[in-house]
């Protein structure tokens, strides 16, 4: 299948040559005083122009993002990439000065590492002035954080969720700025899986195995793809992943307990004070009855009720009113004595294709 790309923002030169050359944001032009990127093009085959042109653009938004997050003071990504960007910088601004003067590249780097110290340049600009071919800062858990936070966590419940996980790992790791993704092993996820087993809800209880899973999703998530941002594929490993973490042999139905003993009579006595509603003290009835969900009596329909059955029952599934919490929750749900009995009385009176029309 061929794909058409159009290469926008490309100019012609003297004998046939071709170049790229994309204008600055006012912003950035107003903060560096560079109105335009220009790059010629070297290759002989559209195919090779083609890569070049997606080269070109990546340089030029890379540019775009590391002015405007000088320009706002507030840089927030990981320094590793920045040393990248700062790399790159550093070898523009040395062709640049050395186009333009007849200062060799040592001397244009020693111009431009004394007027920026001046200026308070950020120290990794200055390093990659100074020591073009130094190693990169290591990459961190926390750079991961920060790269998975900007991509990928959109929502303020997301956000919430997000950070709680990284919380708690913390606590296992340590600081996630001081602890290098290279240095993640199989013991780090294990410790994890162990602190997770201590913690307790706001019940007292523990937290349940689909949360331990969620956490360990969310984490794998982020390493995973702090790993590929960051360049790390095959020197560093993903410890959330492949954990034999703790089953739920639970059914969802099975969780859901009727209304306590202890509670029946509170309940009773807030039905009395309702008599003028009927519908409403049905409801209680069958909550009481069945350890429902209130939506999922609430939500009840003609056709989810089934009287004349051998074990008379109500259907509690999706349906146009409401849906359902998870897949598990579709069941039967048996209706005995009282509540069987109410439950007659209730439908001789119900008129539309809902159970409870008007609560």
């Amino acid at each position: 299948m061929a794909i058409n790309v159009t290469m926008k923002h490309i100019d012609k030169r003297s004998g046939g040559k071709i170049r790229f050359r994309r204008r600055f944001p006012a912003d950035v032009i107003r903060a560096g005083g560079q109105k335009f990127f220009q790059k010629g093009f070297k290759g002989a085959t559209d195919m090779a122009r083609l890569n070049e042109y997606h080269s070109h653009m990546a340089e030029y938004d890379m540019m775009v993002a590391n002015a405007r997050a000088r320009i706002s003071g507030v840089d927030e990504r990981p320094p590793a990439i920045k040393w990248e960007a700062e790399q790159q910088d550093a070898v523009r601004m040395r062709a640049e000065v050395t186009a333009s003067t007849s200062l060799s590249d040592d001397e244009a780097r020693d111009l431009l590492y004394s007027g920026l110290k001046a200026q308070g340049a950020d120290e990794l600009t200055l390093r990659a002035l100074s020591h073009p071919q130094a190693e990169p800062p290591i990459a961190t858990v926390q750079d991961a954080n920060d790269l998975y936070r900007q991509a990928k966590v959109k929502t303020r419940k997301s956000s919430v969720r997000f950070a709680t996980t990284c919380r708690r790992l913390a606590v296992v790791l340590g600081p996630l700025d001081k602890f290098a993704l290279v240095d993640l092993r199989r013991v780090n996820g294990r410790n994890f899986l162990e602190y997770l087993q201590t913690l307790k809800t706001v019940t007292g209880g523990p937290l349940m195995p689909k949360t331990i899973e969620r956490e360990f999703t969310i984490s794998a998530a982020m390493v995973a793809h702090g790993i590929v941002e960051l360049d790390l594929e095959g020197k560093a490993s993903n410890p959330f992943t492949k954990q034999d973490l703790p089953k739920d042999d639970v059914r969802a139905v099975e969780k859901v307990n009727p209304i306590p003993d202890a509670l029946v009579p509170l309940v009773q006595a807030k039905r009395d004070k309702l008599k003028n509603n009927p519908q409403v003290a049905a409801i209680w009835y069958l909550l009481a009855a069945t350890g429902a969900r209130k939506f999922e009596i609430v939500g009840l329909m003609v056709d989810d009720i089934n009287l004349d059955h051998d074990i008379p029952h109500i259907r509690i599934r999706p349906n146009e009113l409401r849906g359902l919490k998870a897949g598990v929750s579709n069941r039967e749900v048996p209706l005995l004595g009282d509540a069987l009995a109410r439950m007659r009385r209730l439908m001789a009176d119900v008129q539309g294709p809902a159970v409870f029309p008007r609560v």
